[in-house]
């Protein structure tokens, strides 16, 4: 955690969420390595997912459509942009009617 000096420059990153008259009182950073964990869950979702398409499945498409259904939830949960949901909420409800509309 750092405090912001008392002038008014803000970084480009942090003034685009600012509002004119607010201004910059901390900053919090996160390391890399936070993301190992939702990282690795994802790639072992798509290790199984591509596993049990192949083994499983037998070319059953509705059986197929689960699979990968389940795995861009787990992908979706997997990936968060931060406390704020509205982000997310939205993208899984895209992703959910992508997922659930009828193929043409």
């Amino acid at each position: 955690m750092r405090l912001a000096p008392n002038t008014d420059t803000v970084p480009a990153s942090v003034n685009k969420y600012l509002l004119p008259h607010e201004r910059q009182v901390i900053s919090v950073h996160e390391h890399p390595a936070v993301l190992i964990g939702p990282i690795a869950l994802v790639l072992l979702g798509l290790a199984i997912a591509g596993l049990l398409s192949n083994t499983v499945t037998h070319g059953n498409s509705t059986a197929i459509l689960i699979i990968w259904g389940l795995w861009v939830v787990l992908l979706t949960n997997a990936v968060h942009a931060g406390r704020d949901a509205t982000a997310v909420q939205a993208l899984r409800r895209a992703v959910h009617e992508a997922v659930t509309a009828t193929p043409p």
